[in-house]
């Protein structure tokens, strides 16, 4: 089978999902879109460079992606980053001329599918302007009664009222899709994340610090983590030389004095994708306080480096986090709760010990999984293109 696989960020996931594509025989050619407002993704950061838009040369990539990169995607067919103009002036157009250069792209050669992975909204023209079978993964569903969060649903909008199949990473969101809208896809299939094994590309060598626990992402109320600064003080009665640390971009929310500790580590900016990789190294458990979460892209991050998680017990991370396995779950906006498992998991060695072993043990069944992941999206393919292309 030929496929193209197209994605807007994401890297993490799809690129592992062409690999091992191309691992069970499919020639894959990826594609990997940045806009240009945007040039600084994780695993891709254009930023240092100045290219105009359309695809970046071929003699370039060495120099963009690196040595480590390219050695794990060498059975792919062919690799391609495409940047594209969206000025917010001429925003459609841009859009529409820039799709339809891609489009031109992909329509001359001869794929039997196209599975695009995001869902911005200049996704729209591409379904219109491409003629081929189309599978669609959908990571959000932005939630349509915040302010200035209705048009990031417009291309999940305009797929549901079509016949593609669509793929989710959790019930979570397959089920709040169903409430969202009144579907006609052909097929709805919930695939859920291998490990983000390219993290393991960063060979940074860098010391575990006991007792300090990581949250990192973006900061949203959603989030939780006041909760998980109030379970903080409670631990320090108990663990006197405990650490925090805080990373990531968007607004504290909550009081920000209660972040005012020499023990509490803020790194309140976008962190790159190698400070990710070396704040998982030295912590000692990663901290998940949600109160709600379609899925997340966390555990599936932190396990890479055989990190305990400790998360609250929603749907969204529950699907990831094995209760005693892998890690604890606790309720969410429980923040005694939460501080009793952490003293818990830190002070008891064999507990942490024997969780970290069943951490190592998932790593090393890692391409077994995304293997798993490969023939699940490939029988998603074939239903794609026995139902034949149609544009209704």
């Amino acid at each position: 089978m030929r496929v193209a696989l197209l994605s807007f960020g994401f890297s993490t996931s799809s690129i592992p999902l062409a690999k091992y594509l191309s691992m069970l025989g499919h020639t894959v050619d990826y594609f990997y879109l940045m806009n240009s407002g945007c040039l600084n993704h994780f695993t891709i950061n254009l930023s240092k460079f100045d290219f105009s838009n359309g695809f970046i040369p071929k003699e370039k990539m060495p120099e963009i992606i690196g040595n480590p990169l390219f050695s794990y995607i060498d059975n792919l067919n062919d690799f391609n980053i495409y940047i594209y103009s969206r000025q917010r002036r001429y925003f459609y157009l841009d859009c529409y001329i820039s799709m339809l250069k891609l489009s031109k792209v992909i329509n001359k050669n001869t794929y039997d599918v196209l599975h695009i992975v995001g869902q911005n909204r200049e996704f729209v023209f591409l379904h219109r302007l491409i003629s081929l079978p189309t599978v669609f993964t959908f990571h959000e569903i932005a939630d349509k009664t915040v302010p200035g969060h209705t048009g990031k649903n417009a291309l999940i909008k305009f797929i549901s009222r079509k016949r593609n199949n669509i793929i989710f990473h959790s019930e979570n969101l397959k089920n709040k899709y169903f409430d969202s809208f009144k579907t006609k896809n052909t097929g709805i299939y919930v695939i859920k994340f291998g490990l983000f094994e390219t993290y393991r590309l960063y060979e940074t060598q860098i010391p575990e610090e006991p007792n300090t626990i990581l949250f990192y992402g973006i900061i949203n109320p959603y989030k939780g983590l006041e909760y998980l600064v109030d379970a903080f003080k409670l631990i320090k009665k108990e663990i006197p030389d405990i650490k925090l640390i805080i990373a990531g971009r968007g607004n504290i929310y909550f009081d920000k004095k209660d972040l005012e500790d020499s023990q509490i580590e803020l790194i309140n900016r976008s962190i790159s994708e190698e400070e990710l990789v070396i704040l998982n190294k030295r912590a000692a458990v990663v901290v998940c306080p949600y109160t709600s979460a379609s899925q997340s892209g966390i555990p599936v991050t932190s396990f890479i480096f055989c990190k305990p998680i400790i998360a609250t017990n929603i749907m969204g991370l529950s699907e990831y986090i094995i209760d005693g396995y892998n890690g604890f779950l606790v309720p969410p906006k429980d923040s005694v709760s939460l501080a009793k498992k952490i003293i818990v998991l830190l002070r008891d060695k064999l507990l942490f010990n024997k969780t970290k072993n069943n951490i190592v043990k998932m790593n090393a069944e890692g391409s077994d999984v995304w293997l798993e992941i490969a023939k699940q999206t490939e029988k998603i393919y074939k239903n794609e293109i026995n139902a034949g292309y149609r544009k209704v």
